[in-house]
């Protein structure tokens, strides 16, 4: 409760400070940060990080499908193999009738 009411308190301090500021200081930080983003290179470092990330998530997306077939392929084979040693080792009745 206690810091619900700090943040409170908090949230109406910014509020009055920005509103007696005005839209001129508004402007002046919109524009600081404009000039910030682009000096840094935050945008371009933005784009090259979503292109990574894409490109991460094919090649994992690939890796990963490749990974289960080739584990299924594998299981059904073992599971051929254990059936046809269970048939081998079980003597089969013959039913007469």
């Amino acid at each position: 409760m206690r810091k619900l009411l700090l943040l409170t308190a908090g949230g109406a301090a910014g509020y009055v400070l920005g509103a007696r500021a005005g839209r001129p200081a508004y402007d002046r930080i919109v524009a600081s940060y404009s000039r910030l983003t682009s000096a840094v290179g935050l945008d371009q470092a933005g784009h090259t990080v979503r292109t990574a990330t894409v490109d991460l998530k094919d090649a994992v997306t690939e890796r990963a499908s490749t990974t289960v077939r080739d584990a299924g392929a594998g299981a059904a084979a073992g599971l051929h193999d254990v059936a046809d040693s269970v048939r081998k080792d079980t003597p089969h009745e013959q039913a007469t009738a």
